[in-house]
């Protein structure tokens, strides 16, 4: 009852400013239960109506005095009632729901441009010598290849020799496979590149399940060098131009930073500074990393061939990084009904693409011709189709 009280009194305190469906989220936010906040709501009521009128053994108490004293009476009845409330036993219990709600407002206020690099996680995981960790990262999902059906499924566990190969790429700067380690051609090849990129991730889950052990153990020192780690591969996958790879560092960094968060607990040295700065990290790469409403209105956009224009400013070096693979590929593959019906591509798509490989980026040169390339191997497998084959095998991303 008394978690319940101290919750109504910030109900009572803050209710009528913020508004009661903000209060009602940010109270959520701050791991309280749906019934836990239900309560509060309902007894802040019941506390406020007993403010305006009270018992009727007070109200007899008071039948002597003048309208306006009684009123002031009840008022102060009601604040005692609400300063007691909102002390209980101590005032440090009661003042932690504010600095969460405060922590919870520094957060959400902070919005960093979108595609804006991750300053604060890069600060944090501190300057590496140059190379390619992908390269690293690489050969451990190919020495784990084996058994990647049981380890992407979390059947099987990662074996050490998969994880010293993950962590040696942890301790280099950059990360590049698209267009750099790997060209895929055929639709094999991008399916294998893809398996590649889920194996990294599930061995990079393998250093947040040691550091969660580690913490178990009270080792809070080498679980914080495992959360580093596992930050450490999903900023870099961050850095890929694979869409894939941009979804899976984005997964990694959030799972990464809830490890540092329990590591920095246990070492008693997650103050509100720290749960702020942690936050502040998760918004940052949510900004850095391919936003889905983005890839989305590409997917949109590749379905008309008069809109590929549109798709230019994905190319932009700003952009490219997340959102050229994309668009290159939605040029090639996403053919409206009507070129699916007459087994031709619209010749807009290859124009474009041309028109792409040409804006002088060496890794865009690349991945252009590789998905016109693409386009041409979908056309010749189209034409020799029968009509209700084309309609389910040519490439298209129409409803």
């Amino acid at each position: 009852m008394a978690d319940i009280r101290r919750v109504a009194a910030v109900v009572r305190r803050h209710g009528d400013r913020v508004g009661e469906a903000r209060l009602r989220r940010r109270l959520l936010s701050a791991s309280l239960t749906p019934d836990t906040i239900d309560a509060a709501f309902r007894f802040a009521r019941f506390l406020a109506v007993r403010g305006e009128a009270p018992p009727p053994a007070r109200r007899r108490a008071q039948t002597a005095a003048a309208t306006a004293g009684a009123v002031a009476w009840a008022f102060a009845i009601a604040t005692a009632t609400t300063l007691r409330l909102w002390s209980g036993g101590s005032a440090r219990p009661a003042e932690a729901m504010p600095e969460l709600l405060r922590v919870r407002d520094a957060i959400s206020a902070y919005r960093p441009p979108p595609l804006s690099p991750p300053l604060l996680l890069d600060a944090y995981l501190e300057p590496r010598p140059a190379g390619n960790a992908c390269e690293d990262y690489l050969e451990a999902a190919e020495h784990a290849r084996a058994g990647a059906f049981r380890l992407l499924r979390g059947r099987d566990a990662p074996k050490l020799s998969g994880l010293a190969r993950l962590e040696r790429g942890t301790f280099k700067e950059g990360c590049a496979i698209l267009g750099v380690l790997r060209l895929p051609e055929s639709e094999d090849e991008w399916a294998s590149l893809q398996l590649d990129v889920a194996v990294i991730e599930s061995l990079a889950h393998g250093l947040r399940r040691r550091a969660e052990e580690r913490l178990r153990l009270g080792r809070y020192d080498l679980a914080e060098e495992d959360a580093r780690r596992s930050l450490s591969v999903g900023r870099h996958l961050l850095e890929d131009w694979l869409p894939e790879s941009q979804a899976a560092g984005r997964r990694l960094v959030q799972s990464g930073l809830g490890a540092l968060s329990q590591a920095l607990a246990g070492r008693g040295v997650l103050d509100a500074e720290s749960r702020v700065l942690l936050g502040r990290m998760e918004a940052e790469t949510r900004a850095y990393a391919a936003d889905p409403a983005e890839l989305r209105v590409i997917a949109d956009t590749s379905r008309a061939p008069e809109a590929l224009e549109r798709l230019t400013p994905f190319l932009e070096a700003g952009a490219a990084r997340a959102y050229a693979q994309a668009a290159l590929e939605g040029a090639a593959l996403g053919w409206s009904r009507a070129e699916v019906e007459a087994a031709r591509p619209d010749p807009r798509r290859l124009r474009w693409l041309t028109q792409a490989a040409g804006r002088g980026d060496p890794r865009l040169e690349a991945l252009a011709w590789g998905a016109a390339r693409r386009l041409a191997r979908a056309e010749r497998a189209c034409r020799g189709m029968s009509p209700e084959r084309r309609r389910a095998a040519c490439p298209t991303i129409t409803d």
